[in-house]
């Protein structure tokens, strides 16, 4: 056999592995953007999202969603509906409410990435969803007798800040779920882990936790 010919038969070799590999990840994330869906669909789900000195607490019933947002500074309560949203806020000194908007306005406080299951396998494109499936790493991992597909790498529904180097999100293999993520950071020289949970509870949300807040305790913000 000649050299060329060698050379030929290893980059077809070489490609077909990558196009193997490039096909489970695009099949691993069409199965996953399923699963979530399907949970998503349940319409009765309670998210709560941990993460450094920060957590969101999110309540859908039916149409209406209420999210709740806690960190050191104050509390923050958005409750969506189809066609407005009121937002809340408590700065344990003042209480303020802010009139009615219609949701096409881009002002929300509690933004629409937070007042939802997050789902890392829906794209809006089938060129970002190749692309993912390229450029990221998907391996499975069992976590407490749970078995997860560990994403990491660069994934379009993954947000790298300036000083993010990398994002591993773990997700439930049955249900689509994401469980845990780590973002590796670098700050004042050094690298850390922050490391961010999800919790969900499902057909446990009632009238009253979407209720709207007693508006007469809130001043309303100009």
């Amino acid at each position: 056999m000649k050299l060329w010919e060698k050379i030929f038969i290893g980059i077809g070799i070489v490609l077909s592995i990558f196009i193997i590999i490039t096909i489970r990840k695009f099949v691993i994330y069409t199965n996953l953007n399923y699963l979530n869906k399907e949970q998503q669909n349940i319409g009765n789900i309670y998210c709560k999202f941990t993460t450094e000195g920060q957590i969101i607490e999110t309540y859908t019933k039916g149409n209406i969603k209420k999210s709740v947002l806690k960190n050191n500074s104050k509390i923050i309560t958005q409750i969506t509906k189809p066609d407005y949203w009121i937002v809340y806020e408590d700065d344990g000194v003042n209480k303020t409410r802010t009139k009615q908007f219609p949701k096409k306005t881009e002002t929300y406080i509690v933004s629409e990435s937070e007042n939802k299951i997050p789902n890392y396998a829906d794209f809006t494109i089938l060129f970002e969803k190749i692309w993912s499936s390229i450029c990221s790493s998907i391996r499975t991992e069992t976590v407490d007798g749970q078995d997860y597909y560990v994403i990491s790498g660069h994934n379009v529904n993954f947000v790298y800040l300036e000083n993010t180097k990398n994002v591993k999100v773990y997700i439930n293999k049955n249900t689509g779920l994401a469980y845990k993520k780590i973002e590796t950071i670098k700050e004042n020289g050094n690298i850390r882990d922050k490391i961010s949970t999800f919790e969900y509870k499902f057909n446990v949300v009632t009238d009253e936790d979407v209720a709207k807040l007693d508006e007469q305790e809130y001043k309303i913000k100009n």
